[in-house]
């Protein structure tokens, strides 16, 4: 569906609260459906780290008053729907698609999910479980790349900050919540005031209001409205800080970044995407950087840069909406690489970082760069879903649709003005290095040393690449602190 051809419309109900209703009316049978209530791991108490995780997972993967989670899932499975939930800094979204053949039935039961949520034991054992395991194995053990991001974010964010701990929680926190915490919190939080109600397709013109009726019904709670916490922008490191998290893998993980002032919401956020693309495009191989270091010298999988949150980037080949972050970093993703190549890597990160920085884009690297994205756009939002997500977090930085906004600042952007907002920015010299590698003292001492580090290749390389090599293999690293951390230290 095209945004020309679409409906935006933004309603408030007077209904039990004052939830909103957001729609997107069109002819597919298949209807679309986002529930959406501001409320995420911000909003954890301290030391019950992974409060909000729980809660949310408790409405959508756990039973009702009147259902088990398996009744519901027998329930949902002729239909051939599921119901996922999101959980975010700042808000949570449950979603679901299914066929209007089935929407009545399924609003009964989605409406019963989210208003008559039992809170057992056995739930909330199997869903700690669930989130411990994320954390504890799916990060810690098996994926050395989303380790390496999320662990980012925690030397970005520190733990006194809202966005100090990721967004399932932490271990102890998760091992402290209770039955009576999620009903708290549940009642606190998930309410009407709190929720904005998303649809898409071709849905029978009452139906987001009855949705929007009982779910406002089922929800009003008398408890006080709860304050949410202040989000300041944390400081840049003092310096280029290397965190080194030490486990047992045969590769270097890189991830690099800083806190920037800039989300959809700023002036110079189109400025700032287009520059990501042309410097690291998600999964591009036109890239910049994936040209220098994956084309050009066959150093690891892939290398890209990111100015939102883009979690499990490597299962995905576009960024999934609903992590709406009122702060955000800019991060360069270095896929791992052999040890024996980690310094030249980081080296060659660096240099062309500074490079770019230094002499800005050219007006054909600009114009190439704005062409792809003016096309590459629509793609985001190519389904029904996917555009209501993208709606949804339009709301959150009171933007215009996606592909218009983006559409439209980039018609009216030139390079001048892409160059003088990297420069403003974005930096080289502050900035948070997470290393994951299984010799930590070897590599904190091969960094400390500042040795050269050049490149053997297996086979011929043209003499411009050569040349380059004898500048980035002694390119200085700036070094600031470096910190060894156990991986089974993080998340705690």
């Amino acid at each position: 569906m095209k945004f020309a051809k679409l409906i935006l419309l933004l309603l408030t109900l007077q209904l039990a609260g004052a939830q909103e209703l957001l729609t997107l009316p069109g002819d597919s049978p298949l209807i679309d459906v986002r529930v959406q209530f501001e409320v995420g791991s911000i909003d954890d108490p301290e030391g019950k780290e992974g409060l909000t995780c729980l809660t949310a997972l408790s409405l959508s993967e756990a039973g009702t008053e009147k259902k088990s989670y398996q009744d519901l899932l027998a329930t949902f499975y002729p239909w051939a729907v599921s119901v996922d939930t999101t959980v975010g800094k700042e808000m949570v979204t449950f979603s679901a698609t299914v066929h209007r053949d089935h929407l009545d039935e399924f609003k009964e039961v989605f409406t019963e999910m989210l208003t008559e949520p039992t809170f057992s034991q056995k739930d909330l054992d199997r869903l700690r479980e669930k989130a411990r395991n994320y954390l504890t194995q799916d990060l810690r053990v098996n994926n050395d790349e989303e380790l390496g991001k999320e662990t980012l974010y925690l030397q970005i964010y520190p733990r006194i900050h809202p966005y100090g701990h990721h967004n399932f929680g932490t271990v102890s926190g998760l091992e402290a919540v209770t039955t009576d915490d999620l009903r708290t919190h549940y009642r606190s939080y998930f309410r009407p005031e709190r929720m904005t109600i998303g649809l898409a397709g071709g849905y029978p013109q009452e139906f987001p209001k009855e949705l929007a009726a009982g779910l406002s019904v089922g929800l009003a709670s008398a408890v006080e409205l709860p304050s949410r916490p202040s989000i300041s922008q944390p400081a840049s490191p003092d310096g280029r800080r290397f965190t080194i998290v030490e486990k047992d893998t045969r590769s270097v993980a890189m991830s690099l970044g800083f806190p920037i002032e800039v989300n959809r919401s700023h002036p110079d956020w189109a400025a700032l995407f287009l520059f990501r693309s042309f410097f690291g495009e998600h999964r591009s191989s036109t890239s910049h950087l994936y040209q220098r270091l994956r084309e050009a010298r066959g150093l690891n999988y892939g290398d890209y840069a990111y100015i939102e949150y883009f979690p499990n980037g490597m299962y995905l080949t576009q960024p999934e909406p609903n992590y709406p972050r009122s702060q955000q970093i800019f991060q360069i993703w270095i896929r791992p690489v052999q040890p024996e190549t980690a310094l030249f890597t980081l080296r060659a990160t660096f240099f062309e970082l500074e490079k770019v920085l230094r002499e800005g884009l050219t007006e054909q690297q600009f114009e190439a760069t704005r062409s792809y994205l003016k096309k590459n756009a629509p793609l985001l939002v190519a389904s029904g879903s996917r555009e209501l997500g993208y709606a949804l977090d339009s709301k959150f930085y009171g933007s215009d649709p996606f592909v218009e906004r983006l559409r439209n600042d980039l018609d009216k952007l030139t390079v001048d003005e892409v160059n003088r907002a990297l420069r403003k920015h974005l930096q080289a010299d502050n900035i948070e290095i997470v290393l994951v590698s299984k010799d930590a003292t070897q590599l904190r001492e091969e960094l400390t040393a500042q040795r050269p580090s050049p490149m053997e290749y297996n086979s011929p390389k043209p003499q411009e690449i050569l040349e380059e090599d004898n500048v980035i293999q002694s390119y200085p690293l700036k070094l600031g602190e470096i910190r060894i951390v156990p991986v089974n230290e993080l998340f705690r």
